[in-house]
């Protein structure tokens, strides 16, 4: 991709997210920390993935990966894992503590099943001055039925507890 299809698709994913009644409900707007989490989602992603994707359809996982981390982020300590269709893939979220070779042993897990990540999204998180860093991960692999996609979500949840 070049520079300007670089800007334009940037520009696209911005917009997605400012216009989509998909994304905003009535009267919610933009957030600034809404803004710095899609720019870094963005910005983890290589070239070839962006092409993957559409930026109305990055935008659409983006939100759904920020509210998923609002979410689990009061729920305490531990890993919180999510699996869901979006955009003939299925999607799998995690948010929870940073631990050694988390995205490794998830891919390695994935592949094993075989369902090879299509495309992963890693965001190192962090609040204030904590010493232990949180991570979202977003990763995308082939689309499955829900039966499979629900089983998928235990086994993970499974390999995550351990």
């Amino acid at each position: 991709m070049t520079e300007v299809a670089l800007r334009t698709y940037r520009d696209r994913l911005l917009v997605a997210l400012s216009r989509s009644s998909e994304l905003l409900t009535e009267g919610e707007h933009l957030t600034e920390g809404l803004l710095d989490f899609a720019g870094r989602f963005y910005d983890a992603l290589l070239e070839q993935e962006l092409e993957q994707v559409s930026p109305e359809d990055l935008a659409t996982d983006v939100r759904a990966l920020y509210d998923f981390v609002q979410a689990s982020m009061h729920q305490g300590r531990g890993l919180f894992v999510r699996v869901r269709s979006a955009h003939q893939r299925t999607c799998i979220d995690l948010y929870g503590e940073e631990t050694p070779f988390l995205l490794n042993t998830l891919k390695m897990h994935l592949r094993a099943l075989g369902y090879p990540p299509l495309l992963i999204v890693d965001q190192a998180l962090s609040e204030g001055l904590q010493v232990r860093y949180r991570v979202a991960l977003h990763l995308q692999v082939q689309a499955m039925d829900a039966a499979a996609s629900a089983e998928l979500e235990l086994k993970l949840r499974s390999l995550l507890a351990q």
